[in-house]
């Protein structure tokens, strides 16, 4: 565990795009500024069987739904590359290969990993036939059990 038992121990979620825009790999012990995202979003439909996500870490915010920003330092306790099924997704009327994927609720895995890969490590640029569910061996992103610095619980 951290240092002081009255600060506060999160779980956070980040997905590859995020952190393969504008990220840098972290490994187990440091310590490190993340911009929170209040709402964890998807990663909890996808990881939340295995440990619930209060956070989503992220560097873009899209509107105000995702509420606001906030900047925390942080100490990274446990950090785990996050698998998981990916469905494809195309809106009624658009072409077949107009969709996206996406991840499949339930379906997440999480392996433990001592420090990220960077990421063109993990980019996986060889999708699928389109149309088609498929299982990536690449991560789609990390979970990190963090230490908030900035705060008493």
């Amino acid at each position: 565990m951290g240092d002081n038992p009255s600060r506060p121990i999160v779980h956070s979620y980040t997905d590859l795009w995020e952190y393969a825009c504008c990220g840098e790999p972290v490994s187990v012990g440091d310590e490190i500024t993340v911009r929170r995202i209040i709402d964890p979003g998807h990663a909890n439909k996808v990881y939340g069987h295995i440990v619930p996500v209060d956070w989503y870490v992220g560097y873009h915010v899209f509107d105000d739904t995702e509420g606001p920003v906030e900047s925390h330092p942080v100490r990274v306790l446990a950090l785990w590359e996050a698998h998981s099924e990916l469905g494809y997704h195309a809106e009624a009327g658009d072409p077949p290969d107009n969709g996206y994927y996406a991840p499949l609720p339930g379906t997440g895995r999480l392996t433990p990993i001592e420090t990220m890969v960077t990421w063109d490590e993990a980019w996986d640029l060889a999708f699928a036939d389109p149309r088609a569910d498929y299982t990536p061996v690449e991560p789609r992103g990390w979970v990190m059990r963090l230490e908030v610095l900035d705060a008493e619980g």
